[in-house]
């Protein structure tokens, strides 16, 4: 790739974590304000970057490459959903901005 957002802007949150969310998992937020794996399908909030005990940091904002293999998947604000653990385009929710597609490496830089 020939550009990096890792680091830009990063904001983590602490949060109660799923027994089985792990790092690098997409998150999303249960109705009891606990940190879970995102669904397929599910708009994330965020990303799994610590674990610590019963506690997770989930980056909610800023910089960061996530798998991808959605070819469809283009530069610009888009809309963003979880499938098997990858980052696609969506078709509802907020509009985050996809900085970059490689469709080789089969990531995409996106800004949270």
């Amino acid at each position: 790739m020939k550009t990096s957002v890792i680091g830009i802007g990063e904001t983590v949150i602490t949060l109660p974590a799923e027994e089985t969310l792990a790092l690098g998992d997409f998150v999303t937020i249960n109705d009891g304000g606990t940190a879970v794996k995102a669904a397929n399908d599910a708009e994330p909030v965020g990303v799994c970057v610590s674990l610590n005990g019963a506690y997770a940091g989930i980056q909610v904002k800023g910089g960061l490459r996530a798998p991808c293999t959605d070819s469809t998947l283009k530069p610009g604000y888009q809309l963003l959903k979880v499938s098997d653990g990858k980052i696609c385009k969506g078709t509802t929710g907020t509009p985050h901005l996809v900085v970059s597609v490689d469709t080789t490496l089969q990531i995409a830089e996106v800004i949270l």
